[in-house]
């Protein structure tokens, strides 16, 4: 029988665990466009309760939405 650190006796306990076993969709519709001034607008639909990183090529900070 197992001992905890103060000499407590118990029997062992299996608890069967499940890992997320559901693969998440992409993000779908993604668009990207700039308006006259260059500035960029980034849209699209993700998955209810994901997270959708967004790293732009030679940017040192990236933002997450979730």
């Amino acid at each position: 029988m197992p001992k905890d650190a103060t000499g407590n006796t118990s029997s062992a306990t299996v608890t069967p665990f499940a890992g997320d076993t559901h693969d998440r969709a992409a993000p779908a519709e993604v668009k990207v466009t700039s308006d006259d001034q260059g500035r960029a607008t980034i849209s699209g639909k993700a998955e209810a309760g994901s997270t959708v990183e967004i790293t732009l090529p030679g940017w040192h900070n990236h933002k997450s939405y979730g």
